[in-house]
């Protein structure tokens, strides 16, 4: 909506190169805007949509100037530690997670064929795609999003809304604040309803959360290794969603 661009989209040519190779440290997100900090904008804000990590990036940075607190400590502080996310963090040169996944490419032309991605700092988009976390870690964050003691209804509305364009229209991925906003159809018998979900592809890695309130129900599912297609891996999570209905169903009037 602001008109800031995606990755592959900066026109700042030295802060592309740079996010593309991955292997500069920023202890600061503000240091991470000058990657993209001289980059024209897609568009004028409001006038179109584009999807964008690096928009996420600077909203970090707005948050750590309003909070007049390090970014990093201000999410332990205000959402890690309350809703007891151990398993959250980031990397930096001086720690390395002992027990973090490996991380693969694939081939898929040729039959059970992986190897080690290259190592990568993803430091210069924290907020946008930097953070480690698991599954579980992923559905409590979900389920804290329907909790009115941890956000209140108004700012959950806020996130949940569909942004619109200035000209009234609603954004064409029906994106509200870090989440899409879509109506979901799980097949015959299963109540059409509306869901939120976000979904990730990183450096030999992709990850998929979505909230279904009906049913106050988080889905979260995690992978060390890239699909050509997204779909053909986020699909499963919409598999455990029914598991989980079905088994809900009969014990429960929904």
């Amino acid at each position: 909506m602001a008109g800031i661009p995606h990755y592959g989209q900066n026109s700042e040519f030295l802060g592309m190169i740079a996010t593309v190779k991955a292997d500069e440290h920023f202890n600061n997100v503000a240091d991470a805007l000058s990657l993209f900090d001289d980059s024209e904008l897609l568009h004028e804000p409001g006038e179109k949509f584009a999807y964008s990590s690096l928009g996420t990036v600077l909203l970090s940075a707005v948050m750590q100037a309003a909070a007049e607190q390090n970014y990093q400590s201000y999410m332990h502080q205000y959402v890690l530690s309350p809703l007891n996310l151990t398993s959250t963090t980031y990397e930096t040169p001086q720690r390395e997670l002992p027990l973090i996944a490996n991380f693969y490419w694939r081939d898929e032309n040729v039959a059970n064929f992986y190897k080690p991605w290259m190592k990568v700092d993803l430091s210069h988009r924290l907020a946008g795609g930097g953070w480690v976390s698991t599954s579980q870690d992923l559905v409590m964050l979900g389920q804290a999003f329907l909790n009115d003691q941890f956000i209140y209804p108004e700012i959950r509305n806020e996130f949940w809304s569909v942004q619109k364009l200035n000209n009234g229209l609603d954004n064409h991925q029906g994106y509200g604040i870090g989440w899409r906003v879509h109506p979901l159809d799980l097949g015959q018998g299963y109540a059409k309803q509306t869901y939120m979900h976000h979904g990730g592809v990183s450096a030999g890695a992709q990850s998929f959360l979505m909230v279904l309130p009906k049913y106050k129900m988080s889905v979260a599912v995690n992978t060390n290794v890239k699909t050509k297609k997204f779909g053909d891996f986020s699909k499963v999570a919409f598999e455990l969603a029914r598991l989980f209905i079905d088994e809900l169903d009969t014990t429960q009037n929904f």
